[in-house]
């Protein structure tokens, strides 16, 4: 961490951001703006704030008609926000071999989750099925509320 000039604690981070319509931006973050987000939470992410941002501001949380601008390729985690926020479009600069350069694990991240779940660092098991069945009641209660019908993405 380092101190910005109105000495508040800034986490190390690469990107500025937006996701734009007809060349007006709904959101963007400068890089000292990002810091201070990642080092208050490590889930938010730029592109995730950048979303999240925008979001508020159109009153909504998908951007089928947006084109996602940030300085580098996205983190798997912001990658598939973008896919979850139906954006068509993904315009970076820098790629995760020219961020892996400056010491960002974004490139082992994409290879770690390309491996079978078997091979991955990572342990991930479901649940005990009594706590299985808890999960699964408060989605089947999500989706009751819903104003339609959820189609299965099987």
């Amino acid at each position: 961490m380092r101190e910005d000039r109105a000495g508040r604690q800034v986490g190390r981070t690469n990107q500025g951001l937006g996701p734009a319509a007809r060349g007006r931006q709904q959101s963007s973050s400068s890089p000292q703006e990002v810091g201070r987000w990642l080092a208050a939470l490590p889930g938010a992410q730029p592109v995730l704030a950048g979303a999240r941002h925008a979001g508020r501001n159109l009153g909504r949380h998908l951007f089928e008609d947006r084109v996602m601008y940030a300085s580098t390729e996205p983190c798997p985690m912001c990658l598939m926000a973008c896919y979850w926020a139906r954006i068509p479009r993904l315009i970076f600069g820098a790629s995760s071999h020219d961020v892996a350069t400056y010491g960002f694990e974004d490139l082992q991240f994409y290879r770690e989750v390309a491996l079978p779940a078997d091979r991955r660092s990572l342990r991930e098991e479901v649940a005990d099925a009594a706590l299985r069945d808890q999960a699964v009641d408060v989605l089947r209660k999500w989706a009751d509320m819903l104003p339609s019908s959820v189609e299965p993405k099987f």
